[in-house]
């Protein structure tokens, strides 16, 4: 009888331990799901604090506590070609051949905003509801009621750190009111306006910053009035401390919206010198972001992808109503990898699809070896050839991005925007329509979106020369325009010129040709003003890194 009891005790044992080794393999395959070479992890993020901008007393809450030290490191070299490709693009630019009913101009530069703040990097990202805009640069943000005056927004105001103790504090309790405050925020601003939940959606990126690893801040804020702020901190070092990634910072965010939820991109350098580059995908449900916005300490689930085999992923905007598309580049420079996360689900799948190759705008054949002794200024800019547009369009996936090529057989080069169309009812079967080549004239830092009529909308910068040469003194001329699905062209007019050629001068008073790295277009929002894109953009007026004008557009 003991030893039966003995047994039945053992067999009881072994059944609540088969049942707890179940539940934990069930738990960690739900916060682990692979696919391929793409992981998804199921997260969740609480909320650092709320501010109302202006109000001092309600900062102190979202600083970041504890920091050991700033930090830096040098993004890792772009890739070159080892051989270019010579083979010429059929023209497709029509210049001067639209006319528009009505374009509304208006320069963003508030009154009280530091000049210094602007930049030859300008990097517009903007979010409106058809009356109120939120506006972007790289160093500031500004917004506006249509028609009036402008007013500066700090994007560091609420985004600053303090020193751990000892060494750069006064206390080893350090707090905001007795401890050396630093500047977190760094560059990289993106915004866009939910309607369904009337949210302002502002994301930003926080320096690299020593806690023990190397790291840094991806800091997403919501808002319904751009007043009244809910933060959230996404630190990679604590997202992915199960991934086997130690001092890991995040660069180049962008971001998308579609019906439910928010979906932002971003690099994620790994190393103490940048020597690895991943890319990520996050995924947010607007319904819980804008519920938090009521809620004083809201927990928010959120979900995210990590790729090992890529370094840089962007989200398509203006997707389907089940599914959201991203693409990336991969290194051979003749291939693509889309994904696609339909929003009942939580694998994300992709396919590599071949594409007709192309040119690094940064070839070694053209640029030589070391990029610094070219006298072409693409080859000395910071310009690279990532993704800078991505839209959804007649049930295909558009990108568009920087390259390089001749007509000439490589006696001279000029810069045009490469594309690659993927027809989703196809398997992803690839096309090359929506690039910009010409023949006369260099193009730059495209950005397509089909505004709601169904017509395919484009901004983009064209180079001219006064007496110079344009390879070497360019001037950087904004223009728009709309595909001809007639004869397969954009049709294109000249929006504003810029009055000052690259390059320019930068804070220490070097030479700099640096320039983009993007502009933005959106659909303009539903309204009987009659406009159809919102567009943001700047030009060059003078010699100094900070003399730009950046412009907020509406076009009909």
């Amino acid at each position: 009888m003991v030893v039966n009891q003995l047994s039945l005790n053992i067999i009881r044992s072994l059944y609540y331990s088969l049942q707890i080794y179940f539940i934990v393999f069930l738990i960690f395959s739900l916060l682990v799901v692979q696919n391929g070479n793409a992981q998804v992890y199921l997260k969740n993020i609480e909320t650092k604090c709320k501010f109302e901008y202006g109000n001092q007393s309600t900062k102190y809450p979202c600083y970041k506590q504890d920091i050991e030290r700033l930090d830096t490191c040098m993004s890792t070299p772009v890739a070159f070609n080892e051989s270019a490709i010579k083979t010429p693009l059929n023209p497709n630019v029509n210049f001067n051949g639209l006319h528009l009913n009505k374009i509304w101009k208006s320069k963003v530069q508030p009154l009280l905003m530091p000049h210094e703040r602007y930049d030859n990097v300008g990097e517009p990202s903007i979010a409106s509801n058809g009356t109120h805009i939120f506006y972007t640069g790289n160093h500031y943000a500004a917004k506006s009621t249509i028609g009036q005056d402008w007013n500066f927004v700090d994007p560091s105001f609420d985004f600053k750190g303090l020193y751990a103790g000892g060494g750069n504090t006064t206390s080893s309790n350090a707090t905001g009111g007795n401890a050396t405050e630093i500047n977190l925020f760094e560059a990289d601003q993106r915004t866009m306006y939910d309607p369904h939940h009337n949210m302002y959606i502002w994301i930003r990126l926080g320096h690299p910053y020593a806690e023990g690893q190397i790291t840094n801040i991806l800091r997403l804020a919501i808002s319904n009035d751009t007043v009244h702020w809910t933060v959230y901190d996404f630190i990679p070092v604590q997202i992915f401390n199960n991934a086997d990634i130690i001092d890991a910072q995040f660069d180049y965010p962008e971001a998308i919206i579609t019906k439910d939820y928010l979906y932002f991109t971003s690099s994620l350098v790994v190393g103490q010198n940048c020597e690895k580059e991943y890319g990520t995908i996050f995924r947010i449900s607007l319904e819980d972001l804008g519920n938090s916005l009521n809620n004083p300490n809201s927990t928010v689930p959120y979900s995210v992808v990590l790729d090992r085999n890529v370094t840089a992923i962007s989200p398509v905007d203006g997707g389907t109503n089940t599914s959201a598309y991203f693409g990336a580049q991969l290194k051979n420079n003749s291939s693509m990898k889309i994904y696609e996360w339909k929003e009942a689900s939580n694998r994300i799948v992709n396919q590599t699809v071949p594409i007709a190759p192309w040119n690094n705008i940064h070839n070694s054949e053209f640029c030589g070896s070391n990029l610094s002794n070219s006298e072409k200024w693409w080859c000395n800019a910071n310009t690279t050839t990532r993704i800078r547009s991505a839209w959804f369009y007649n049930n295909s996936l558009n990108f568009l991005w920087n390259s390089i090529m001749t007509y000439d057989n490589g006696s001279t080069w000029k810069p045009y925007i490469e594309a690659a169309t993927f027809n989703i009812n196809q398997n992803m079967s690839y096309q090359r329509k929506y690039h910009m080549a010409d023949d006369s004239r260099p193009w730059i830092f495209g950005a397509a979106m089909p505004n709601d009529r169904g017509d395919l909308g484009i901004v983009a910068y064209y180079v001219t020369s006064n007496t110079s040469d344009p390879n070497v003194n360019p001037y950087l001329n904004l223009a728009f325009g709309i595909f001809n699905h007639t004869n397969n062209k954009w049709d294109m007019m000249s929006l504003i010129n810029s009055s000052a050629s690259l390059p320019v001068k930068n804070e220490e008073m070097k030479v700099d040709y640096n320039f983009g790295d993007f502009i933005t277009i959106r659909k303009h929002p539903p309204s009987k003003d009659g406009y159809l894109w919102d567009i943001g953009a700047y030009v060059i007026v003078g010699k100094k890194y900070d003399d730009v004008d950046p412009y907020f557009i509406m076009i009909k």
